[in-house]
């Protein structure tokens, strides 16, 4: 299990490949585990592939640990796609984190996915894409552009939110670390639509 604080998740496609959810903060240990995670569960034979990695939002423990990991498994690892959608910080104008290290950070993680993966795709994710893969579909309801014009008051609420649809019918929803403005938001805009099997909160 990893151990640092923060949040990730991985799915395993049909055919092996990953999608990762955020990474958590930084700890050496975590790296490690991710690293030996994705090796083990990989097919035989294979080069541990994530199809995506998807950033909800820039808070340190959603992708410190990606900002780690990407420089120094690139070469046993390989990344097909990133996406994310981060808004400039003169969005977020009333929170006290808005002193340009969360901004320093992201472009940090941004520059580490096109220096060591540059042959990647990298979407800039907007509500209403949909992302296929092997067994599961991925549908973007919210980014923080739901949000404008209200200004955040936090980094939580430039999250984006997803649905992966599998093909045995299940559902899974991601909501980063929407809080209940942008929670009422998605429910006002899609109703029962909303509903899933397994849902992170």
């Amino acid at each position: 299990a990893l151990t640092g604080a923060g949040m990730m998740y991985i799915v395993q496609l049909a055919d092996g490949s990953y999608i990762v959810v955020d990474g958590g903060t930084y700890n050496l240990e975590d790296t490690w585990g991710l690293r030996d995670f994705l090796v083990e569960h990989a097919p035989e034979g294979t080069k541990p592939t994530i199809a995506c990695w998807i950033y909800t939002h820039a808070h340190p423990d959603h992708i410190q640990l990606a900002t780690e990991f990407i420089p120094k498994y690139a070469e046993e690892i390989e990344i097909k796609s990133f996406a994310h959608n981060f808004p400039s910080g003169e969005f977020v104008t009333t929170s006290d984190e808005n002193d340009g290290t969360l901004i320093a950070a992201y472009k940090t993680l941004l520059k580490n996915d096109k220096t060591y993966y540059p042959d990647a795709v990298h979407y800039q994710i907007h509500a209403g894409q949909k992302f296929y893969f092997k067994g599961a579909e991925i549908e973007m309801l919210q980014t923080s552009e739901e949000f404008f014009p209200n200004s955040a008051v936090s980094w939580n609420d430039t999250s984006c939110a997803f649905k992966m649809t599998f093909d045995s019918g299940k559902t899974m929803m991601f909501l980063g670390d929407s809080q209940h403005v942008l929670c009422q938001q998605l429910e006002d805009t899609y109703k029962d639509y909303v509903k899933s099997d397994v849902l992170q909160l």
